[in-house]
């Protein structure tokens, strides 16, 4: 993996062998979330991004600090490791739907506004928002976010990987859905 990429094709592979079904479209919905430099694959740097705790410093250490073992192109990594990376990703992808239904709810409000809603969790005006900031905004609308739910939030909007939004970050995140969203109607138009 560090010498290469990963693309659709291998991610959608990985997880088949491990019995998680994900359609080509929740596929490229993760590699695009991740994909820095939007060449369709996901190099080492993207999918270490992807896996590895954002805003938990020592747990991220703690897993970037384990021993690294050999595997061949042909090998399998252990068992237990493939299932659970299986599994991170397939959360990863429902929790990459979740959030784009969330951005389409928000904004097909008659009172959104991008500033007013980025103001609302910026609660200390500190022109950022933090995993803390995200987890009350959302708890305080009555739905749960945790701290791990708040830590992927922030991660997957987080493009400079500060482990903070800007209201740069908030606005580009909110018209990737509207990029999205306009692909998936010109594609479904030429067909």
């Amino acid at each position: 993996m560090r010498n290469r990429t990963l693309n659709s094709f291998d991610i959608s592979d990985f997880l088949r062998e491990n019995g998680v079904i994900a359609s080509n479209n929740d596929i490229k919905l993760l590699i695009s979330s991740y994909d820095g430099d939007k060449d369709g694959k996901l190099d080492y740097r993207e999918f270490e991004r992807m896996v590895l705790p954002h805003t938990d410093a020592l747990l991220k250490d703690r897993s970037l600090l384990r021993p690294e073992e050999f595997v061949g192109m042909r090998d399998k990594l252990y068992e237990d490791i493939e299932f659970s990376l299986s599994r991170l990703i397939r959360d990863e992808i429902d929790g990459l739907k979740i959030l784009n239904y969330k951005r389409q709810d928000l904004k097909g409000r008659y009172d959104y506004s991008r500033y007013e809603c980025f103001s609302e969790c910026d609660v200390l005006k500190l022109r950022s928002l933090q995993r803390q900031d995200i987890k009350e905004f959302i708890n305080k609308t009555g739905e749960y976010c945790g701290e791990q739910d708040a830590d992927q939030i922030v991660c997957r909007i987080d493009k400079d990987h500060d482990s903070r939004i800007t209201y740069s970050e908030f606005c580009d995140f909110l018209d990737e859905g509207e990029q999205s969203q306009n692909m998936s109607q010109s594609l479904r138009q030429s067909t």
